[in-house]
């Protein structure tokens, strides 16, 4: 447990200021010193000379590791800003509603074969758009990380680095709508509309459905501020290998009531919290 200990603290202090402080050739001047560091440990013996390798190879391996994923995911996505910009897409998840129209998630491609996410949003047209549909079009994008000039991670956390505003299309294939690659994406999709039917559109808020959530990989939740506690103790009481084959299951259920029933079997084992504020209509 201690050698894991040795490299998993200058693998995250790496990390951390690489991400949250350090800008330029300093990340990369940093990593530079696990070579000497590294040639230091030579000196001495046994443990000590292990600690040391430990710490120096964890530490550059944590800069290189930023640096990589800046200049092989974040920079294609950083050169493609601007206003006016052509672009082509396929949607990789179904459209989600806004106030002016829907967002919707999708894997803008390159000239080059690369390809980032990003979220679209659009004023019309997007409420009949679904998983594996091509999208070609306009529009302003905007670096995702920074919100009222802010810095913000909402996004990026997601793998989301563009925001794409008055995007406005101007081809739309659905070509590729069956493909493998879209059935899980397809199958949550039906779950999801499976317990809202069940629940009267308040499935979110419901403590028991807590796991199908989770399994599901849903990461953002509305409810009623009374439902909030019970939800959030669920949340960390959860394993997350339990919960996704928990949405396997349901997600191969036959009906609705089927699903409900895999998930009060769960809580019956489970510490899920299920007698506090259920939704209204769910006749729990």
């Amino acid at each position: 447990m201690r050698p894991l200990l040795w490299a998993l603290l200058p693998f995250c202090v790496a990390i951390t200021l690489s991400t949250y402080g350090l800008t330029g050739t300093l990340p990369f001047l940093l990593a530079t010193l696990a070579v000497p560091a590294a040639a230091l440990s030579l000196v001495f013996h046994g443990r000590t000379r292990r600690k040391l390798l430990l710490v120096a190879i964890s530490w550059g391996i944590g800069f290189l590791w930023c640096m990589g994923y800046q200049q092989l995911v974040c920079a294609p996505a950083q050169r493609f800003l601007g206003e006016g910009k052509a672009f082509a897409a396929t949607v990789t998840a179904y459209p989600k509603e806004t106030d002016y129209g829907h967002s919707i998630q999708v894997e803008v491609h390159l000239k080059d074969d690369r390809a980032f996410r990003a979220l679209l949003y659009l004023a019309e047209g997007g409420g009949n758009l679904e998983p594996g549909d091509q999208l070609t079009g306009t529009g302003n994008f905007v670096d995702a990380s920074v919100r009222r000039e802010h810095t913000t991670h909402i996004y990026t956390a997601q793998g989301i680095f563009v925001l794409g505003k008055k995007v406005v299309l101007t081809q739309v294939r659905h070509t590729d709508r069956e493909s493998p690659r879209w059935w899980l994406t397809r199958a949550s999709h039906w779950l999801v509309e499976q317990l809202d039917c069940l629940y009267s559109g308040e499935a979110a808020g419901i403590p028991l459905l807590t796991p199908a959530w989770v399994g599901l990989g849903v990461d953002e939740l509305s409810m009623s501020v009374s439902q909030i506690p019970e939800v959030k103790y669920n949340v960390c009481n959860i394993r997350k290998s339990d919960a996704e084959i928990l949405a396997k299951q349901a997600i191969q259920a036959s009906s609705a009531q089927q699903v409900r029933q895999i998930m009060e079997d769960y809580s019956s084992r489970a510490e899920i919290k299920v007698n506090f504020h259920t939704a209204k209509g769910s006749n729990l």
